[in-house]
C-alpha cells in the first residue's frame, strides 16, 4: 500500500509539474473597450507523453470539464475560453468553458483531476509586482518560457503580441505582419 501510494503521488507530481497554465487573457480589449468574450486560459503539457484529461476540471475562476477521454499530446497546448466564436480557427485544441469569467481584480485558477486532486494552481494578482494590461491595448500576461512557479509574479510577464499568442509558444509570433504594397506581373 505504501509503495502504491508513493507512485502515486508521485504521478499526480508529475502532471502537476508538465501541465502548466502558461497564459491568461483577463481584461481582453477589442476596438479600447473591454469585452470578455475574448478571455481565454492556455494550458501546456510540457511532458514528452500525452495526458489524458478525461474528467479534469477547471474550478474557482471558470468552470469547464474536459470531455472523457481527451488526450492533450505532448508539447502541446489547448485554450479554454470564453466565447469560441472569438478565438483564432488556428488553434486545433480549443473549448468554451461552461461558466464564469476571469476577474480584473486578480483570482484563483485550479485543475483537478478526476478525482477531486489538484493538478495544478495559480492565484493571479493585477498590482505591482504582477505585469498589469494596460487599458489602451489587449496583452495577455503569460508564463515566461522555462518558469515553473507559477505563483512569483516576476515569472510572467506581458505577452509581446497584441491579443495573446493561444495556442502558441509564450512570446510567439504566429502571425507575422505582411503588407503587400506592390505586385508586379
Amino acid at each position: 500500500i505504501v509503495c502504491l501510494l508513493a507512485v502515486t503521488l508521485l504521478s499526480y507530481q508529475g502532471i502537476a509539474d508538465n501541465l502548466q497554465i502558461t497564459e491568461i487573457s483577463y481584461k481582453p480589449l477589442l476596438g479600447g473597450l473591454e469585452n470578455e468574450n475574448l478571455e481565454f486560459i492556455e494550458i501546456y503539457n510540457a511532458d514528452n507523453k500525452q495526458i489524458n484529461l478525461g474528467g479534469y476540471r477547471l474550478t474557482e475562476a471558470v468552470n469547464f470539464t474536459f470531455p472523457n477521454n481527451y488526450i492533450l499530446l505532448a508539447d502541446s497546448y489547448v485554450l479554454l475560453v470564453k466565447d469560441i466564436s472569438q478565438h483564432p480557427a488556428g488553434v486545433n485544441d480549443k473549448f468554451e468553458w461552461d461558466s464564469g469569467t476571469l476577474s480584473n481584480t486578480g483570482e484563483t485558477i485550479k485543475i483537478l483531476d478526476g478525482s477531486g486532486q489538484t493538478v495544478s494552481r495559480i492565484t493571479y494578482g493585477v498590482n505591482d509586482p504582477w505585469p498589469i494590461p494596460t487599458n489602451i491595448h489587449h496583452y495577455s500576461i503569460e508564463l515566461k518560457t522555462g518558469a515553473t512557479d507559477y505563483s512569483d509574479p516576476v515569472n510572467w510577464e506581458l505577452s509581446k503580441r497584441y491579443g495573446g499568442t493561444p495556442g502558441y509558444q509564450n512570446g510567439a509570433n504566429p502571425v507575422a505582419d505582411i503588407s503587400l504594397n506592390e505586385f508586379m506581373a
